[in-house]
């Protein structure tokens, strides 16, 4: 009994004391980075920051945070910090090695962060998918599709790929094509095209909308109406335009023509 009494009293003084504290350590530090990158939040939205460099910084932020708790942890347990700093010195080299996809993801996320090809909050298109920036992060940046799809695309597949910015300039054209038959009056159809553009509060009167002959197929006329709108409301005015283009042509008797074959037999069909 003495010996299991003596035992007991070297492992909560000894390796058990140290087990505890380190554990208690890392508990503690786990709390305390969330709290702090919840602090850093609330911060970064009072200070106004862009979403996009705010994003990026909270990052790195938290990175560092959860390197230092697991320099802090080591050091608890005995490992002295300057062996810890020397054995990730030591390891460097194959970690580079490991991980150089992620580093260069990182590399090309400060890229972008400073030549801002997009921010949070633009809807852009790369690589054959089109979202929302929903976030740019230490490796990786976040599209919401528009049916509310995550996607996670690689910084450095941003980088070296084209990206199409949508919503960039505060403007952008509206186009709706619409083919006709040859005898149809295109003066007619431009102006009523042209009226429906005018129609809607949410086009701008400069550039006026207006409406061409776009193009020529074998078996109808192409017109185009162009608008241009806030880029907010692209969509809205979109739909809003084709509709009434649909109801006011119909009201003025004339057909939108759709692609049609037409068929001629010879001698009623007959093989000669």
């Amino acid at each position: 009994m003495d010996a299991f009494n003596e035992l007991l009293f070297k492992f909560f003084t000894g390796t058990g004391i140290t087990i505890a504290r380190t554990v208690a350590i890392f508990i503690f530090g786990l709390l305390a980075v969330k709290l702090i990158m919840l602090i850093a939040n609330k911060i970064a939205v009072r200070a106004k920051i862009e979403k996009t460099v705010s994003s990026f910084i909270l990052s790195v932020i938290n990175v560092l945070l959860y390197f230092a708790l697991l320099l802090f942890t080591g050091k608890s347990a005995g490992i002295s910090t300057a062996s810890f700093v020397a054995l990730i010195s030591a390891a460097g080299l194959a970690i580079s090695l490991a991980l150089k996809d992620s580093l260069s993801n990182l590399a090309n996320g400060f890229i972008i962060l400073g030549s801002k090809p997009f921010v949070v909050g633009d809807y852009v298109a790369v690589n054959g998918v089109e979202g929302t920036v929903k976030s740019i992060g230490f490796f990786n940046t976040k599209l919401v599709s528009y049916d509310n799809i995550m996607i996670t695309l690689p910084n450095s597949s941003l980088i070296g790929s084209s990206v199409t910015n949508y919503t960039a300039n505060p403007t952008r054209r509206v186009t709706v094509s619409l083919k006709f038959s040859y005898d149809v009056d295109t003066d007619k159809v431009g102006e009523i095209m042209t009226e429906v553009g005018k129609s809607f509060k949410e086009v701008l009167t400069s550039p006026a909308p207006s409406a061409v002959v776009d193009s020529f197929t074998d078996s109808a006329v192409v017109m185009t109406l162009r608008l241009w709108t806030p880029t907010e409301m692209y969509w809205d005015v979109l739909f809003k335009v084709n509709e009434k283009l649909v109801s006011e042509l119909q009201k003025s008797g004339i057909d939108v023509s759709m692609n049609k074959l037409d068929v001629k037999l010879v001698n009623g069909g007959q093989k000669q």
